[in-house]
């Protein structure tokens, strides 16, 4: 039986079909609250990251810079793509408030399940996990978020693999943030000072797009 008979032979029968889908309504706005939440932490988790890039690329350490820098973006990747499923279950949420009849009720709850597979996937974190796992949309006669194929997953966009070109570009953007910052903190210094500091940074970018190329170039022999 596929998933979407499975979900309406569960409203069709025994209990009141308006009080089983008041009860999913209630668990999907309780997700959603709870998905706020996580979605806030991963911000400042990814804020802090960025906080730390910056620290550790003033004072020259490339590999711990780069690291944080990484983390960064894909904790930030993972709070974009919490924000893009809540506003596909919100839009979910609205049409099972609207909706009467069984089959387009069994229709709406197959794409939530959809969508909740989409999440557990494209944002692999402990605590999300955990909120997945308590959700409880009053299905108990089957896992409907397991039966979901893979090919039906809801696409939520953002991904959670950061690539080292992502990388490179977002602290090429924070050197020019340091270079503004010290002209800006020292508008007394002499120009051959500030030019000093300036190449300074500019031998860091240097020093490390030739690491990049060797390690690139070790990869090519490699048989």
């Amino acid at each position: 039986m596929g998933l979407l008979n499975k979900i309406t032979d569960y409203l069709s029968s025994g209990g009141n079909k308006d009080k089983k889908l008041n009860h999913t309504i209630i668990q999907l706005k309780l997700l959603n609250t709870r998905l706020t939440k996580q979605a806030k932490k991963l911000d400042q988790s990814s804020q802090l990251a960025r906080r730390k890039a910056i620290d550790f690329r003033k004072k020259g350490n490339l590999d711990s810079s780069k690291v944080q820098m990484k983390a960064h973006l894909q904790t930030q990747a993972w709070k974009n793509n919490i924000e893009n499923f809540q506003l596909k279950l919100e839009g979910l949420q609205y049409k099972l408030e609207q909706s009467k009849a069984v089959k387009d009720v069994a229709g709406i709850l197959v794409d939530v399940a959809s969508a909740i597979k989409g999440l557990s996937q494209s944002v692999s974190t402990p605590e999300i996990s955990e909120v997945l796992e308590k959700i409880d949309l009053g299905i108990s006669d089957f896992d409907v978020i397991q039966e979901v194929a893979s090919e039906g997953m809801e696409q939520l966009g953002a991904t959670d693999q950061v690539s080292d070109e992502a990388v490179e570009k977002a602290l090429e953007e924070v050197d020019a943030e340091i270079e503004v910052e010290t002209e800006n903190a020292l508008p007394s210094a002499s120009k051959g000072a500030l030019d000093e500091l300036v190449r300074g940074l500019q031998d860091l970018k240097q020093s490390e797009r030739s690491d990049i190329k060797r390690k690139g170039s070790s990869e090519d022999k490699k048989p």
